[in-house]
């Protein structure tokens, strides 16, 4: 796979690389970057993620992916329409996320990539976890 010009030079930055493992709860410093695909958009599109890029099951089970750390640049306008959302400290009520999702609400999924539908995150989980 090739990165893109924007990617190399992102990779290539020593304060980038230095604040991913500072942020890694490991403190690892031999990582490998894996490039995220470019997106073609025109106005109008829907350009925002609501999904977890990680596999929810095996990150509970085996602590899969437990010390990851995503990070992206846009060169778009973000608006509340087309953005990527955080939800700050979310990382620390997954296990407790999912069983509300699977036990309570029977919406189990399974894959590396975890879409987010409305029902599986409602105004009133928004509320319970304090992420709103």
């Amino acid at each position: 796979m090739v990165h893109s010009l924007t990617q190399q030079v992102m990779r290539q930055d020593p304060m980038y690389y230095t604040l991913y493992c500072a942020l890694r709860p490991d403190k690892a410093w031999k990582l490998i970057s894996y490039p995220f695909y470019a997106k073609y958009a025109q106005p109008g599109d829907q350009t925002y993620f609501h999904h977890l890029d990680i596999n929810i099951l095996k990150l509970l089970d085996i602590d899969r992916g437990v010390n990851l750390i995503q990070g992206s640049v846009h060169f778009d306008d973000d608006n509340d329409e087309n953005c990527t959302e955080l939800l700050l400290g979310f990382q620390n009520h997954l296990a407790e996320r999912w069983d509300r999702c699977v036990k309570a609400r029977g919406l189990e999924t399974d894959g590396h990539v975890h879409r987010i539908l409305d029902q599986m995150y409602t105004k009133k989980d928004e509320v319970y976890f304090k992420t709103t």
